[in-house]
């Protein structure tokens, strides 16, 4: 690959890393206001909803990404309201 080719490919994956970022940021802000209103996690549906995402499936992505980076745990497993924010425990 040359260089200018190596360059695009490594703006472009820049590109998706920091719209990932902001995405899991606006993920985690949403999860944590509605524990905190409604004492329980939103469903994915609502997740979708709220911010514009179009799939459940894409929230599924976004909250194992959290998972295992230790933002949230879930507490049942595929229960997206059994949702805790991170830490030990």
């Amino acid at each position: 690959m040359r260089g200018t080719d190596r360059d695009t490919v490594r703006g472009i994956s820049e590109s998706v890393k920091r719209r990932s970022g902001r995405r899991e940021t606006q993920v985690l802000a949403f999860i944590r206001s509605t524990i905190a209103e409604h004492g329980q996690a939103p469903s994915y549906a609502m997740v979708c909803s709220a911010l514009g995402i179009a799939t459940r499936s894409e929230v599924h992505r976004i909250v194992k990404r959290l998972e295992e980076k230790g933002a949230l745990r879930r507490a049942g497993l595929g229960k997206v309201r059994r949702i805790r924010m991170g830490g030990r425990g």
